[in-house]
């Protein structure tokens, strides 16, 4: 037997110049071989202003683009153009508890207010679904509400297969061909039930620790097939896989990525990664991003979907939350952030993670952090004054963040033209046109 760890270790506050430093590696037991075949120490210089100096410009370069207002009118003079951004393009959400959606009013609006991408929480795995008989009585009014608001929506899971604690009590009797119907049954009950709704599906959560549908049917293969399965039940929705201690630590960071190129290898139609950021204190930045360049090897967009960050000291903790999102932020493989931090539910998630607190639902100063990046800092609001005068009118040139906009054209003071247009990534400025007068467009 062969064991191979990969992990990260850092050390801090030397005052004095380091002569050694040895590593001590406890004997496993007899039958198993052990060789130590590499080691490498690497000494990070990385204040805070020397990694930022990195993740800014970063963010500047992928995560915005130049854009040309073009104003067609004959009558150039007196123009001026406000710009708001109304959406971002990066995903920005969090976790929802379906039992507070939407009866807890503070709750809800406490959500809507704040985030743009949503998960459940519980209200779509298989065990909370189908305890005895199968149910969505939670899940069903949470997605309708997150759908009427245009809130994009991930699946969270079709299966949980560390051990026998996160499926239904009742499912651990079978095994074999029945377990294996029983699975597939699962995929038409969840699958179809919201095929063309949901943006994402998780598919079998944390298959790093655990390995429950292989050993209770006897076919190695059926990990893949859950990929399979699902994609034909909707072809339109994103799979992932889905596991913790990849980036938050560095025991498995590895291995998640040797897990991708096996699944892919094995024709599982995988189509991003999802790392669980579950950071117990204020993370460090430098290693952050090593681990997610190391996940990103794997070819696949990362998605960073339970982020927390717990520190009882709430300045400490937000700027534990910037930190994290900043460096996932500017990292050109990751397409979307989502908190698992607890906010208005006494008895959901650890209250060292919460972004806000109390009945009413009133953010913290992590909260605030998470307010001031995601909807000041990282969007685009302007006021034009002054463009380039054309033949066919005037032109203002901006650089804005990757995302939704509405433009109004003020002539004279009084707004004469409105626009909305989408800001997507891509090479070289977006050139928008603008006709004035008559070009009110709305959509």
């Amino acid at each position: 037997m062969w064991y191979s760890s990969n992990d990260s270790l850092l050390i801090k506050d030397f005052d004095n110049t380091v002569g050694s430093i040895r590593i001590n590696l406890e004997r496993p037991p007899s039958e198993i071989r052990f060789l130590v075949d590499d080691a490498s120490l690497k000494e990070f210089m990385s204040p805070i202003t020397d990694w930022r100096s990195e993740a800014d410009p970063r963010i500047e370069q992928i995560r915005k683009r130049d854009v040309k207002l073009r104003i067609n009118t004959p009558n150039a003079h007196d123009i001026t153009v406000e710009v708001a951004q109304t959406r971002s393009h990066f995903a920005f959400g969090s976790v929802v508890h379906a039992k507070q959606m939407p009866s807890n009013s503070y709750y809800t609006d406490f959500f809507f207010n704040n985030f743009e991408w949503a998960v459940l929480a519980n209200q779509l795995k298989w065990k909370q679904n189908e305890r005895i008989e199968l149910t969505f009585d939670w899940a069903d009014p949470t997605i309708a509400l997150l759908e009427s608001r245009g809130i994009p929506i991930r699946g969270h899971n079709v299966f949980w297969g560390t051990g026998d604690t996160h499926v239904p009590t009742w499912l651990p009797a079978y095994s074999g061909s029945e377990l294996e119907q029983k699975c597939w049954k699962r995929v038409d009950d969840v699958v179809g039930r919201y095929a063309g709704r949901l943006q994402h599906w998780d598919i079998n959560n944390e298959m790093l620790h655990g390995n429950f549908f292989v050993e209770k049917t006897g076919n190695p293969q059926i990990r893949y097939e859950m990929f399979q399965k699902v994609k034909e039940k909707d072809p339109g929705v994103k799979l992932f896989l889905n596991d913790y201690g990849v980036i938050n630590s560095g025991a498995m960071t590895q291995a998640y990525v040797h897990q991708a190129e096996e699944f892919l290898a094995n024709g599982a139609p995988v189509d991003a990664i999802e790392a669980q950021g579950h950071f117990k204190s204020r993370p460090d930045p430098v290693l952050l991003k090593s681990r997610l360049d190391l996940l990103a090897t794997a070819g696949l967009p990362i998605w960073v979907t339970e982020m927390t960050v717990a520190e009882l000291d709430e300045l400490e903790r937000a700027a534990g939350y910037e930190d994290a999102l900043r460096v996932a932020f500017s990292h050109p493989a990751v397409e979307g952030i989502l908190l698992w931090s607890s906010f208005g539910i006494a008895n959901f998630g650890d209250p060292l993670t919460a972004i806000a607190s109390g009945d009413n639902v009133e953010l913290n100063e992590a909260g605030r952090r998470w307010r001031q990046l995601v909807f000041t800092d990282w969007r685009t609001n302007l006021s034009l004054q002054h463009g380039t005068t054309m033949l066919a009118g005037q032109e203002f040139d901006l650089r804005g963040f990757h995302g939704n906009y509405e433009v109004k054209v003020r002539f004279h003071g009084q707004v004469a033209a409105t626009k909305t247009f989408s800001l997507t990534p891509g090479d070289g400025p977006m050139v928008v046109d603008i006709d004035m007068p008559n070009d009110v467009i709305v959509g």
